[in-house]
């Protein structure tokens, strides 16, 4: 804790002692009526923890230092033969009255008050102790005359600003109450109405507050409130009424302390939860209409769902894993929850874990410096700071090895991470998006994943559905893509065979291999799959010749042939085994029971 020059020359011209003392009961300062009364120079005591020595034979706390350690239970065993209270004027202050003997026998009739000084934190950073010599004057225990400088002095270094009224009016307010509302002088608010600075409309709250406290004289009534600086300005306080004696009658003490920071924030988020939950409801209203959803297109059950999820995990800051095969979304899925967020106007930044060499991983997750290893010829910047404040996606998160497992599930929980070569640890404020085509909890079962790390991912699953369990939304996939290939040209459907087709193919590529085959039947006029393991030979071979050109009769002729031809090839290769055919075909045995006769494959 440290003592302005200014504070310093206010302190050191008072009438009373004042000694200040640090966390560590050092002493901070020391007045000249201090060395008057005790008979120590400054320089003696300042810097060491010697503060008792003028009041005591042997070495014990003095006041203030009761109240650095705040070991208020304490008070009553040190002060047994006194008269000990706390401060009706200050929070946390506490008074002690009595004979005290010094160090040569001398008895002295001394008043003490001390109270703890905070930091910015909230935090204690000291404490201040008043001592007045009332051994020839007569101590007024009933009331606490209004001209007593002893309390406006002490008031005037206690951080939280500090008021008391008279019938609704000020007759006494400390400096930082001052400071607070952007008044110089206590002769501008000396008088005035406290309500003058407090918004009107919070006046009816205010005044029934004040009201309750003085029914209820021996309750605090805190209150919250906007008010208005000397200079226009617009505050927050929080603080809290006390009815006290004064003066031979009552009077309200009221604390405040600034709170706009804070409740600026706290109003801001509440009108941004409002706004999606507003957006949300709209959302959820029509969700089963909706044919798309961002970059997502669908409208079958298993989508819809999918949206649902979507919706709840971008109003949550919970961490999202996603599973899906390849080529089912997962990536357009992580934007929607990231564009729909608190956090859409920072980065969305995605790592395809499996792409990153393991000696590398920590360098691209956390950053190197200049020289940290060959190569590493400028500083760079790792994933986690080209994502604070937003989003990392974790692509293929099955991937990652368990040492960097380990550092990554450090800096998730806070504990923050080093870029390489260098000592300076760093903090990000991201949030996780995961995405795998795994069983991460089988990975977790054979020490793939460490059971940490997977626990602080997954923590809202979201399952996307292959394009397989979801064929009705084939359509509307395919008219999208069409219009994305074909702009600026004549709208074309494809011919209703082409898409039975596509409704009998099993599609292990999923949407992404759906978007490949359309492109490639738009490019090369011709209906392509690639190859898979547990298709019919057929599927692995150009399926028809070029489609456009042809009239409509030779395009259905074309067509024609193509079906025919692969349902003898399933045939061949089930050795005509006609049931084993329509499963490998992916259709039921009723429409291969019509196409076998329609081509008169009834070999």
């Amino acid at each position: 804790m440290q003592i302005g020059l200014a504070h310093e020359q206010i302190m050191d011209n008072m009438p009373v002692a004042e000694i200040t003392i640090g966390p560590d009961h050092k002493v901070i300062h020391w007045n000249r009526a201090a060395e008057v009364l005790t008979r120590r120079k400054a320089a003696d005591v300042v810097g060491t923890d010697r503060q008792w020595e003028p009041f005591y034979r042997e070495k014990r706390p003095i006041l203030a230092d009761l109240i650095v350690d705040q070991l208020e239970e304490d008070l009553p065993r040190f002060y047994e033969n006194h008269q000990l209270m706390p401060s009706v004027m200050l929070p946390g202050a506490w008074e002690v009255s009595g004979p005290f003997l010094d160090r040569r026998g001398k008895r002295h009739l001394l008043h003490l008050i001390a109270c703890p000084v905070y930091d910015h934190r909230g935090k204690i950073a000291g404490a201040v102790e008043i001592i007045q010599d009332m051994t020839n004057r007569v101590l007024n225990e009933n009331a606490m005359p209004p001209g007593d400088n002893r309390y406006k002095i002490l008031c005037d270094h206690i951080s939280n600003g500090m008021c008391l009224l008279k019938e609704g009016r000020f007759i006494l307010v400390n400096q930082s109450f001052m400071s607070m509302f952007g008044y110089d002088r206590e002769a501008d608010l000396l008088g005035k109405d406290f309500l003058e600075l407090i918004r009107e409309t919070h006046h009816p709250h205010v005044d029934r507050v004040m009201e309750e406290s003085r029914k209820n004289v021996e309750q605090e009534t805190d209150f919250q409130a906007p008010c208005l600086t000397k200079n226009g300005l617009s505050i927050w306080v929080e603080g809290h009424f006390t009815r006290i004696p004064w003066d031979g009658t009552r009077a309200t003490l009221i604390i405040l302390r600034d709170i706009t920071e804070g409740k600026l924030k706290e109003l801001s988020m509440e009108q941004e939860k409002e706004r999606l939950s507003l957006e949300n409801i709209k959302l959820k209203a029509s969700i089963r209409e909706r044919y798309r959803f961002g970059c997502l297109i669908g409208k079958s059950p298993a989508m819809q769902k999918v949206y649902e999820q979507i919706i709840s995990a971008a109003g949550s800051r919970a961490n999202v894993i996603i599973y899906g095969e390849s080529g089912t979304g997962k990536e357009l899925v992580a934007r929607e929850i990231h564009d729909m967020s608190e956090r859409r106007g920072n980065e969305f930044v995605t790592v395809h874990c499996g792409a990153i060499p393991e000696t590398l991983m920590e360098s691209e997750f956390f950053g190197h410096r200049k020289g940290a290893f060959t190569g590493a010829y400028i500083d760079k910047h790792g994933y986690l700071d080209l994502a604070n404040r937003g989003t990392l996606l974790l692509d293929e998160v099955g991937e990652l090895g368990l040492s960097i497992q380990v550092k990554l599930l450090r800096a998730i929980e806070g504990g923050g991470y080093t870029p390489v070569g260098d000592t300076r640890l760093k903090q990000s404020d991201i949030r996780i998006i995961a995405a795998t085509n795994r069983d991460l909890m089988e990975q977790v079962n054979r020490k793939a994943i460490r059971p940490d790390f997977f626990y602080r991912i997954h923590v809202l699953p979201i399952t996307l559905p292959p394009l397989r369990e979801r064929k009705e939304d084939i359509p509307l996939l395919v008219e999208h893509f069409m219009a994305l290939y074909r702009q600026g040209e004549e709208p074309f459907r494809l011919p209703e065979k082409i898409m039975e087709t596509l409704f009998a193919y099993n599609w292990p590529g999923n949407v992404r291999e759906l978007q490949n085959v359309i492109q490639r039947y738009l490019t090369e006029k011709k209906l392509d799959f690639l190859p898979s393991a547990d298709l019919p030979e057929i599927s692995r071979v150009s399926m028809t010749s070029g489609l456009p050109g042809y009239t409509d009769n030779s395009l259905n002729a074309a067509v024609e042939a193509f079906e025919k031809r692969f349902i003898e090839e399933a045939l061949k290769n089930q050795k005509w085994k006609k049931g084993k055919a329509a499963d490998a075909l992916g259709v039921s045995r009723k429409t291969r029971f019509r196409k076998m006769k329609q081509y008169g494959l009834n070999g």
